[in-house]
């Protein structure tokens, strides 16, 4: 019985340990980088992210986004980045993306899902001082929704109280999605 705990410690400890070493890749946009390279490929725009914070909005960005291209990963990312910048909200990741009723998805760190290549890739762009595909679409969103499914008043809310930024379609296996992002 002790030898099986042992060993069960050591597939964790070096399954942690080694987990930074994942070489992910994405044929589409070329991108071949471990998580803690692309960490390290400049996450900065005043936002210090620790490595850790970098880890939790890449598991919000993957379980919004479902995993989808780097144009939809970096919209909800620079939503997280503008409510950290934003006056009208926490100023750390963390508490961003544990308020109530904001983030569902925040319970993919805790619960240390895969996460794609792109995005990583996707986090680093809008988090580094980079020009990157989304960068002049949002103008300070921090709030986003897919109108196709919210009930009458959760939709009124939204119109009568923000300002519609950016109107978005994906399409992905035979299927649209629509999101509107409002600051």
């Amino acid at each position: 019985m002790a030898l099986s705990i042992l060993s069960l410690i050591f597939l964790i400890v070096a399954n942690e340990m080694f987990s930074n070493q994942r070489i992910l890749f994405n044929a589409q946009y070329g991108i071949s980088m471990t998580p803690l390279e692309c960490y390290n490929s400049g996450v900065d725009s005043g936002l210090k992210l620790s490595y850790d914070e970098y880890i939790m909005v890449c598991s919000v960005v993957q379980g919004e986004t479902a995993g989808a291209d780097l144009y939809w990963s970096e919209l909800v990312a620079e939503i997280i980045k503008n409510r950290v910048l934003s006056k009208d909200f926490p100023n750390t990741i963390c508490e961003v993306l544990t308020q109530p009723n904001q983030f569902d998805a925040i319970q993919n760190y805790y619960n240390c899902i895969d996460i794609n290549a792109v995005t990583y890739q996707a986090v680093v762009n809008v988090f580094s001082n980079k020009d990157y595909l989304t960068s002049h679409y949002l103008d300070g969103a921090t709030y986003y929704c897919n109108p196709d499914i919210l009930d009458t008043s959760t939709a009124d809310w939204f119109n009568n109280n923000l300002t519609l930024t950016y109107d978005a379609y994906y399409y992905s296996n035979g299927y649209e999605y629509h999101h509107k992002f409002y600051k």
